[in-house]
């Protein structure tokens, strides 16, 4: 491949890059799941999340439905990236029929060491986390916006009634859902296209005093 050719490359994959890290269109983005959790006492949660554009850049929205007869109460922990730890950039927590919230810096727990920051979805009565209640094979959608692109993190599925039990998605040999990851900002990414970019040119010159010497 020639000087000219090689310069031509850099400047599409430079563009490219900047493309790929601003918001994509309308509709969804990413989607994982759904992922059948089973729990200790043989108890069964379908568990899926997905994200679209819009709101404040993006839409994080996850499932849980209830696989067992009977009425059950669970929560929906997710691991936060480490590059947004202490920034709180979630806003507008939406839960089915206002049956929770969205709570920061609790469990359940997912073994990222000393300081994790967790997003868990819960409800709280009279001071208590009690869990949020699903009937059978019900579904309760829960949901954030965030300015930040989404990454796949490692989450934990809790219930709390009848039984008071846990599972992490590593321990179930299940994927992951997603989250928030901080991005590069916009002047880093222009920097690195002019950068690329020069290198391109560079080699265009090169060739032309090669040409004007030969």
């Amino acid at each position: 491949m020639g000087p000219i050719a090689r310069a031509m490359v850099g400047l599409a994959v430079a563009w490219g890059w900047l493309g790929s890290t601003a918001p994509a269109g309308a509709g969804p983005i990413l989607s994982t799941g759904p992922y059948t959790i089973t729990l200790p006492t043989g108890d069964k949660f379908e568990v899926a999340g997905n994200v679209t554009t819009g709101g404040a850049g993006y839409v994080y929205t996850y499932t849980v439905t209830n696989l067992n007869e009977g009425l059950r109460t669970f929560e929906l922990g997710i691991a936060e990236s480490p590059s947004l730890y202490g920034k709180y950039s979630e806003s507008n927590p939406q839960v089915t029929a206002n049956l929770g919230q969205l709570l920061r810096d609790k469990g359940p727990e997912i073994s990222y060491g000393p300081g994790v920051h967790n997003y868990v979805f819960s409800l709280v009565l009279n001071g208590h986390r009690v869990g949020i209640p699903v009937g059978y094979k019900g579904t309760i959608t829960m949901s954030f916006e965030d300015p930040h692109r989404p990454v796949l993190a490692d989450w934990t599925l809790r219930e709390r009634f009848p039984h008071t039990q846990f599972k992490h998605n590593t321990q179930a040999n299940l994927g992951r859902l997603p989250a928030p990851t901080a991005t590069p900002e916009p002047t880093t990414l222009t920097l690195a296209a002019v950068g690329i970019g020069g290198l391109g040119l560079g080699a265009v010159r090169r060739l032309r005093r090669q040409k004007a010497e030969a």
